[in-house]
């Protein structure tokens, strides 16, 4: 009855390692970009995220421009973006309300989810930009 006993908490135990290394082996982020440029009708943000396996959903969140006013960075949220079943997602928004002349940049999250468990990097600071 020991030997058994002994047996199965053996197996017990290969097994919950065995869970912890699958879960471990989760994808990861890399490749991610954020750039900001000028366009006609205001501030282009570009993003895109990589992964290096297919995330269950993977994309862009609390994406901030940056745009200064009397030499203090006030933050303005713009929405995010996701694709599912994928490897990679590029985004695009486009902020209208720029002001001739003020500086601007930008900064976000990366995120990828692999069934129950979510990778994220942030992102650096883009270079300002000069809208005019």
């Amino acid at each position: 009855m020991k030997k058994r006993f002994s047996l199965l908490l053996v197996l017990v135990l290969i097994l919950g390692m065995t869970m912890q290394v699958q879960a471990a082996s989760a994808g990861s982020l890399f490749g991610c970009g954020i750039s900001i440029s000028a366009a006609s009708g205001g501030i282009n943000i570009t993003c895109s995220a990589k992964s290096t396996e297919t995330a269950d959903e993977i994309g862009v969140k609390d994406i901030v421009l940056q745009e200064k006013v009397n030499g203090i960075w006030k933050n303005i949220s713009i929405a995010g973006g996701s694709a599912k079943n994928s490897d990679d997602y590029t985004g695009y928004a486009l902020y209208t309300g720029a002001v001739k002349g003020r500086s601007y940049r930008a900064y976000c999250t990366y995120y990828a989810k692999y069934g129950s468990v979510t990778k994220t990097l942030k992102s650096g600071t883009t270079d300002t930009l000069v809208f005019n």
